[in-house]
């Protein structure tokens, strides 16, 4: 079976990407991409605090499958082709190393500590990720801008 976009709700993706990366609901303006396999929501992205130059990316997986080349596509087309910004980032607590990992393999660029902002964790930190247009393996390079 192949993941594919869904159609629900904003709100319902949001509150389902806050629940799954442990995180209070996201204040708007936000928008949400899920990703099904027979109806049932197998991941998705919630993109937040957008200022014209960059936005932020809350991403979170049930399933690898999830991660197809056009599923990749269309997540990393929104903040680029469409929002047009400058820069995409995101931070993930310092122990979280499943996230870490598919943060880095996605492409982002790890460019610090972004301390304390974390509850519930032993040190609170997270690392903070960004990514440009240029970096971005999953646009085409001929479409992108930077």
């Amino acid at each position: 079976m192949k993941a594919v976009p869904i159609s629900h709700s904003q709100e319902y993706l949001m509150q389902r990407c806050a629940e799954k990366i442990n995180s209070e609901v996201f204040t708007k303006p936000y928008t949400s991409i899920g990703f099904s396999i027979d109806q049932k929501i197998i991941g998705g992205v919630t993109f937040s605090h957008f200022n014209g130059r960059e936005i932020w990316a809350s991403i979170w997986a049930d399933s690898k499958k999830m991660f197809t080349k056009a599923n990749l596509r269309t997540m990393f087309e929104y903040p680029f082709l469409i929002c047009k910004v400058q820069r995409l980032s995101s931070v993930v607590r310092r122990d979280n190393e499943k996230s870490l990992k598919l943060t880095r393999q996605l492409g982002f660029i790890e460019e610090g500590v972004t301390r304390h902002c974390f509850e519930n964790t032993s040190d609170g930190d997270g690392i903070r990720f960004g990514m440009l247009p240029a970096e971005c393996k999953w646009i085409p390079k001929e479409i992108g801008h930077g």
